[in-house]
């Protein structure tokens, strides 16, 4: 999952340990379920 959400344009961010991208790309990789904070 990490090398699609990278070729996803997501990216690391090692302080928070979390991946970053946009929602509508989190929802086309499935992902909506394992966003944590944001808006909505």
């Amino acid at each position: 999952m990490q090398a699609r959400v990278k070729s996803a344009g997501g990216r690391w961010d090692p302080d928070r340990r979390v991946w970053t991208l946009r929602r509508q790309v989190a929802e086309g990789l499935d992902l909506l379920h394992r966003v944590v904070g944001g808006h909505g």
